[in-house]
């Protein structure tokens, strides 16, 4: 039976699977409960969810992990319910209260106000409590352990931020967001603006990039090990990049990235002068996704990932 078991899980293609992170796992937990539940070798994913958060998680199985460094840059959608009233170590439920006002409120003309300061690009300092990294230690860490280190200002972007519901102690918001932005300061830093103090209570991820909260693998299905749920959901490696332009080559060419040669493209075809530049995708004859490459002004075209054996 262990024979059998190792032959069927060991035949996951590589791929994104969309999962719907649940509250209480944090990403690494959610993302390794997947992994051991399949049978999988390598696994990864983009964009850290809180343990108190939920919604999209994409994880990339397999190959797949070579390419979560171009879609890291991809926008996420939140929902977000931000408390009034208390302020918190860890910006959200889960710290100890820093200070506490019962008579707090905001009303809706003064965060109508000061909304739009919060959109586009805006300067944003990581709470305490966060993944970031100071000398190969993570910032919780060192808050868990009493040291509270400030991490520096960054600049982030907001697409969209919109009050969906207000109440007099609490307000859910719809933000549209970039790379790096951390919810939790957001709502707070917004809040402090009106005069008063908040946490963050509920956070969702709706969307990143095109994948919907919709178009996720329930967490019980990993628990059940459901693998014909997962294969519903899994985007094939070779369908992951196709928002980037695509270029076929011939076998010459396929010669070339398989022994990382860069420079010779003329010699198998390609017009690099005829190219976009940034980021785009070589396809074999076949459809397979063999590299990814990037053109530049400065250094032309060059490989940036090589996939399979090309």
């Amino acid at each position: 039976m262990s024979r059998g078991r190792r032959e069927r899980r060991g035949a996951l293609p590589a791929g994104m699977l969309p999962l719907h992170k649940p509250v209480g796992l944090s990403s690494n937990d959610a993302l390794q409960k997947l992994r051991r539940s399949f049978g999988i070798g390598s696994a990864g994913h983009d964009g850290t969810l809180d343990p108190f958060a939920e919604g999209v998680l994409c994880c990339y199985l397999e190959e797949a992990t070579k390419l979560i460094p171009f879609l890291e840059e991809a926008e996420k959608e939140y929902e977000a319910l931000a408390l009034i009233g208390t302020d918190t170590d860890s910006f959200d439920r889960t710290g100890n209260v820093l200070y506490e006002d019962r008579e707090a409120v905001v009303a809706p003309e003064r965060l109508a106000e000061v909304l739009p300061r919060f959109l586009g690009d805006i300067r944003q300092r990581p709470p305490s409590f966060s993944a970031l990294k100071v000398d190969g230690v993570r910032l919780y860490t060192l808050a868990r352990r009493g040291t509270l280190v400030e991490a520096p200002e960054r600049t982030v972007r907001i697409h969209q931020l919109t009050v969906l519901e207000q109440q007099p102690r609490q307000v859910r918001f719809l933000v549209r967001c970039g790379k790096g932005t951390y919810l939790r300061t957001l709502c707070r830093d917004l809040l402090l603006a009106c005069g008063v103090p908040s946490h963050l209570g509920e956070l969702v991820r709706r969307r990143n990039g095109p994948c919907e909260l919709s178009s996720c693998l329930p967490f019980g299905e990993v628990l059940r090990g459901d693998r014909e749920a997962l294969l519903q959901r899994l985007i094939p490696l070779d369908r992951i990049l196709a928002h980037l332009p695509q270029c076929v080559v011939g076998p010459v060419v396929r010669q070339f990235l398989s022994r990382g040669e860069q420079g010779r493209w003329l010699e198998g075809g390609i017009e690099v002068s005829a190219l976009p530049e940034g980021l785009l995708c070589f396809r074999g004859e076949d459809g397979a996704l063999l590299a990814v490459m990037e053109k530049t002004a400065a250094d032309g075209l060059r490989i940036r990932r090589v996939l399979g054996e090309s």
